[in-house]
């Protein structure tokens, strides 16, 4: 082994702290939140997240990707990337405001569902500021301040809203966006302080153009990345009605709760790779996506397994669990899927011919959305979850050709066959297998336990036989590239 596993998973896990962590934490807010809003309002709630999500992917203009590989690989470096950081964080702040303005004014006519609609736009701006210093977090290794940065918009954000919810004689979804707004403000202000005043800040015009020219493409391809549960939830509103988006919503957070595991080991992959020898390349992607895509079918099949009890735990009954479970067992497909994916999308990243990307990446949303389509309304709930994990294998097919064209390397994809089959007979135990009683404990338990047991052993493999030195997280000097 090249040991590129082991700086992957080490340096990995920290930014799965920082974001899975928090979102899960988060995700205990839920069951409240469900609780105090009741189903219709819940549904609101839902489709407000959604907005939120979508904006604030569209109004980081792709620059995250960017910020991380500028300070990496411009001459301008860190400095540099403080101006990308600054410059991007007022385009994408005014920009919501001026659109949530007019979309509550304008378009909604001022009524309770456009107040929270706009409300979500404007948190969605303050976040997307929050996504740009994170990534110069990421490019610097600074793991923990990434940390305190993630819980803002993933933990304290989901619980000033439930405060807020309840704190009318009705639940209101327009409070919980206003106060999620006013925490991601105060975390972004946070943010701005830490990035701004670590050091000198180069804003050159040529930095901004460039930046933009490779950003821009990626647009389309995170908006897809960031959209795949949006959709979903869309779907279910659309076909089966507004309370089933709600369900779909909850439903699809916990199915693609590996996936965001996944994601975020994956904000150490570019760093791991960039800088590393070009010509053991293809090894150490052969290696790490190898371990990435066992890690994330692992865990895919554990939430499958324990996704009855996990939602009983979420939602009231009144959600109907049983019809739930097939869509997160669905859903949670997506993970190894996109570890696939993810690492084709490292060599994209990396030569800088990302325009297809912006043809690409819509052509997978548009292929996972018609299923969803389709399936819905064959399947019920279900069906979302076979989209969202149509959309990211579209992805793999689409970002693998690119990335044969335009990264120079290639690495042994066979590797990764046999995790992906584990992961897709874990979900559809998951989906399959009894839901209730005493069938579903004794059969989903064994699983269940199997599961968690293989995960403890790759792990021990990977780490136990030498010492993690590789994986601590440095803290590298301002001037390191």
């Amino acid at each position: 082994m090249s040991g590129a596993g082991r700086r992957l998973i080490g340096r990995g896990s920290v930014y799965t702290l920082g974001s899975a962590a928090p979102m899960l934490a988060g995700l205990l807010v839920t069951p409240f939140l469900t609780r105090a809003a009741g189903v219709d309002e819940y549904g609101l709630i839902s489709v407000s997240i959604t907005t939120m999500q979508w904006s604030l992917v569209v109004l980081t203009l792709g620059l995250p990707l960017i910020i991380t590989r500028h300070v990496l690989a411009e001459s301008t470096g860190t400095e540099g990337a403080r101006g990308l950081v600054l410059v991007g964080t007022v385009a994408a702040l005014s920009t919501a405001v001026v659109v949530a303005a007019l979309l509550h004014v304008v378009a909604l006519g001022g009524s309770a569902t456009s107040l929270a609609v706009s409300l979500a736009l404007v948190a969605g701006g303050l976040g997307a500021g929050i996504a740009l210093t994170q990534a110069w977090a990421v490019a610097l290794e600074r793991a923990w301040f990434y940390v305190v940065l993630a819980a803002g918009p993933t933990l304290l954000a989901p619980a000033a809203g439930l405060l807020a919810v309840g704190a009318g004689e009705q639940p209101s979804a327009g409070r919980y966006f206003a106060a999620v707004a006013v925490v991601n403000a105060l975390t972004l202000a946070f943010g701005l302080v830490k990035v701004l005043g670590s050091g000198r800040v180069v804003l050159r015009w040529n930095d901004v153009t460039a930046a933009v020219r490779t950003s821009l493409p990626l647009v389309p391809h995170q908006f897809v990345t960031a959209s795949a549960n949006g959709v979903g939830v869309l779907v279910a509103a659309a076909v089966l009605g507004r309370s089933d988006g709600g369900r779909a919503q909850v439903a699809l957070y916990l199915g693609t709760v590996a996936l965001t595991l996944t994601s975020a080991v994956a904000y150490a992959w570019l760093p791991v790779l960039a800088k590393g020898a070009r010509e053991t390349r293809g090894e150490q992607l052969g290696e790490t996506a190898a371990l990435v895509t066992t890690l994330a079918a692992l865990a895919t099949g554990g939430v499958a397994l324990l996704s009855p009890w996990l939602l009983a735990v979420l939602v009231p009954a009144s959600f109907s669990v049983g019809d739930m479970v097939p869509l997160v067992a669905a859903a949670c497909l997506a993970a190894p899927l996109a570890a696939v994916y993810l690492a084709h999308y490292q060599l994209v990243v990396l030569s800088g011919r990302t325009a297809v990307l912006a043809v690409l990446s819509p052509l997978a949303m548009l292929v996972g959305a018609a299923v969803s389509v389709l399936a819905t309304r064959s399947l019920g709930l279900a069906g979302v979850g076979l989209g969202v994990a149509t959309t990211y294998a579209c992805l793999w097919l689409l970002v693998r050709s690119l990335a044969r064209r335009v990264g120079g390397v290639t690495w042994p994809e066979a590797t990764v066959l046999a995790p992906l089959l584990v992961g897709l007979v874990l979900c559809l135990a998951g989906a399959l297998l009894p839901s209730s009683g005493i069938a579903a404990a004794a059969t989903r338990g064994p699983f269940a336990l199997l599961v968690a047991a293989a995960g403890v052993a790759v792990l021990h493999r990977l780490f136990g036989r030498r010492g993690t030195v590789d994986a601590v997280v440095a803290e590298p000097s301002e001037g390191a590239s």
